[in-house]
């Protein structure tokens, strides 16, 4: 649980971080100085890989959550093995013991 509180956290700390960006932009650079086309261009760029590192988020989160999956599966798997192969040594054990007699 902690883990998707931290990705949670981040996701959205990415996400302010490309409103602040964009708003600045949109509602400051572009109005009072519209001539400043580098910084209005820089600026996008930053929109931009903001998105693009929440889309990776995304994409990790999700592939977190199916191998957690798929862990657990096999985890379960893994104790029924167990269970089964210490089922089976106890009939060896007393298979060996009836012809031991």
């Amino acid at each position: 649980m902690d883990v998707e509180i931290y990705l949670f956290s981040i996701k959205s700390q990415i996400l302010t971080e490309y409103h602040k960006v964009k708003l600045s932009r949109e509602e400051w650079i572009e109005k009072k100085w519209s001539h400043r086309t580098d910084i209005i261009e820089s600026m996008k760029r930053s929109e931009k890989a903001l998105l693009e590192i929440r889309q990776c988020f995304d994409w990790m989160e999700k592939v977190m959550r199916a191998d957690s999956s798929r862990n657990f599966d096999l985890e379960k798997i893994c104790m029924e093995l167990r269970y089964e192969n210490d089922q089976l040594k106890k009939t060896v054990n007393d298979m060996s013991n009836r012809i031991n007699l």
